[in-house]
């Protein structure tokens, strides 16, 4: 066993990646083997998904993805069995790869940084929203993404979104969007418990407060909230629903 976790966690050094999520470490090989442990390393399960190097893993609430130069894997079963999804990028060196509520940003070698709302199955260039350098690393909050980027003096902060969003962590309500992805009218539905203040307020993807279609006094029961995005360029933009003293935050993909 002792060997066979050497093996394992030298095949990470040389080329791959490691991670973890609530319940399982997860170890990619520069052979495009994925290792998966629940008892801390003590016993490991292997899946094969690419005979190539797994340059990054990302882990969010709803999935997990493994990015390889060669194709994009997701898993929705904590890492038990993963399937490559439809995708886009170009191939190159991927350099880096997040979740930031729920929506994947990749960085690509030399040709810059992809968005997915769609949990990997399509990608949009997103170079005319982030800082078109190589980003050798990211990594997300409740509220913020942190890039970083190496300078001939090491690595150095790049970029920090700060949307001012905070999760809802004492609270069951659900929202519901819709269309999602839109194209003019987008809207945002939930269940409201009691009378309440609410406030809706849109950011674009640099975390920039870009309109604020609601704010006023709602009656208990089922509500809709109501954003014209017509007037916006495509692209992706979170959605901050202030309600009473709780926050709803989510994405919502425009496509022209």
């Amino acid at each position: 066993k002792s060997d066979t976790k050497n093996m394992i966690f030298l095949s990470s050094f040389l080329g791959g990646c490691s991670t973890a999520t609530a319940s399982a470490l997860l170890v990619g090989t520069a052979n495009g083997v994925i290792f998966r442990s629940i008892d801390s390393g003590a016993t490991w399960a292997s899946h094969i998904v690419q005979r190539d190097t797994i340059r990054a893993f990302a882990v969010g609430k709803k999935f997990l993805i493994a990015a390889t130069d060669k194709g994009i894997f997701r898993s929705t079963d904590d890492g038990i069995t993963w399937m490559r999804t439809m995708t886009d990028v170009p191939q190159g060196k991927i350099l880096a790869c997040t979740i930031f509520h729920d929506v994947i940003l990749l960085s690509v070698k030399t040709v810059g940084l992809f968005i997915s709302s769609d949990q990997g199955q399509t990608w949009e260039l997103a170079n005319s929203k982030y800082p078109n350098d190589d980003c050798i690393a990211m990594a997300a909050t409740a509220t913020n993404i942190v890039m970083s980027k190496n300078t001939s003096v090491g690595n150095l902060i790049l970029v920090k979104f700060n949307i001012a969003m905070s999760s809802l962590s004492d609270s069951t309500l659900a929202v519901n969007v819709a269309p999602n992805p839109a194209s003019d009218f987008v809207s945002v539905a939930c269940v409201l418990p009691e009378s309440t203040d609410v406030t809706m307020t849109i950011f674009d993807i640099v975390g920039r407060q870009i309109a604020e279609p609601v704010r006023g006094r709602y009656t208990v029961g089922k509500q809709q909230f109501n954003w014209d995005a017509s007037s916006v360029v495509a692209g992706l933009y979170f959605f901050r629903l202030k309600i009473g003293t709780s926050y709803q935050t989510g994405s919502i993909h425009i496509m022209k």
